[in-house]
């Protein structure tokens, strides 16, 4: 199983999780049978800035960690068969493990409602009424 995650960068940052993806320009991807972890573009997954959910499913993505996640963001995913579980922290490694062992817990509606309220993101995707765009 595939596991996208939202890194700060791909260099000395590279294990530091962005608040989401509307704040990353690089993700890791963390392969479970493998083992093995890739570090990519953003803008590489999807020509549709607005939905990246298909080119996730297109990478064979089955799962995003996230620490925050805007509600539409969230039902995009969903919809498309990709399960979205919040952060325990910023730290990559730390949030691998926890996946591994199944200690994350799975992104709920209410959660990205709640972190909606301090979204300050400039996508525009969402219509929070609480958001600061």
């Amino acid at each position: 199983m595939k596991v996208i995650i939202p890194v700060v960068d791909a260099d000395r940052s590279r294990n530091v999780l962005a608040a989401s993806f509307h704040n990353a320009a690089f993700a890791a991807i963390y392969d479970t049978e493998s083992k093995m972890m890739v570090w990519i573009e953003t803008r590489s997954i999807s020509e549709d800035v607005g939905n990246i959910s298909l080119g996730l499913k297109r990478m064979g993505i089955a799962a995003v960690i996230s620490q925050q996640m805007p509600p539409m963001a969230l039902g995009l995913f969903v919809e498309s068969g990709i399960s979205v579980f919040k952060a325990e922290s910023d730290d990559l490694q730390e949030n691998i493990l926890c996946f591994i062992d199944e200690n994350l817990e799975l992104f709920s509606s209410q959660m990205a409602f709640e972190n909606s309220a301090s979204c300050s993101s400039s996508c525009g995707s969402c219509s929070s009424t609480s958001c600061d765009i």
